[in-house]
């Protein structure tokens, strides 16, 4: 269940729980942005390594890698 509290907080409980877990939505639209910012450095990072292990040197791996994952 979510539902809306004054204040712009975002109040969820679990189906069958009692307990609520409150945030502010400001916080959690940070929160999103950044593990979307995390993910993305995660992805980069993993795919330098790949094209480092084929052979491409590491300064023209995180070119590609940048390329392709649009940091």
């Amino acid at each position: 269940m979510v539902q809306l509290e004054p204040g712009d907080i975002l109040a969820m409980r679990e189906e069958r729980r009692k307990q609520w877990v409150r945030i502010a939505i400001p916080s959690l639209y940070a929160y999103v942005v950044w593990r979307d910012a995390t993910e993305r450095v995660r992805k980069y990072e993993r795919r330098v390594k790949e094209l480092t292990k084929a052979g491409l040197d590491r300064r023209t791996a995180k070119r590609q890698a940048r390329e392709e994952t649009k940091l």
